[in-house]
């Protein structure tokens, strides 16, 4: 997140460049993973990145949307990846939707937490 915080004046090519070499070693290792996973012959459930409770803090305010950005494109990876290897999805920017959901700014609470364990049974009890 704190490449967010940049105070360099930047074009807006400049910075979705930074953002893509920022993201190309998170996806090669991702699909690494994902394939590792696949050959195991089983289900395989990934999850998206949730995008925080930024707005209600006054710390992270100031990149509440651009870090949105940057989960979409960490969510593209993940969506891509699943497509690619036949996995299924959990979105979890539908489970972490209100501000009880997180304990700070960016961790989910126990409420939170709760809401994406049944999502985890649910999935289990799908799957079997």
């Amino acid at each position: 997140m704190f490449f967010l915080k940049n105070t360099e004046q930047l074009t807006a090519n400049e910075v979705f460049e930074q953002s893509v070499g920022i993201m190309a070693p998170i996806k090669r290792r991702y699909q690494t993973i994902v394939e590792k996973l696949s050959l195991q012959n089983s289900n395989i459930l990934l999850c998206t990145v949730y995008e925080g409770n930024l707005l209600n803090d006054p710390l992270l305010y100031d990149i509440a949307l651009s870090s949105k950005a940057m989960v979409s494109m960490l969510n593209d990876i993940v969506y891509s990846t699943a497509n690619t290897y036949n996995a299924q999805v959990l979105e979890l920017r539908n489970i972490f939707t209100k501000p009880k959901d997180y304990a700070n700014p960016i961790e989910p609470s126990h409420i939170g937490g709760s809401k994406f364990a049944l999502e985890i049974n649910d999935w289990i009890q799908q799957s079997a």
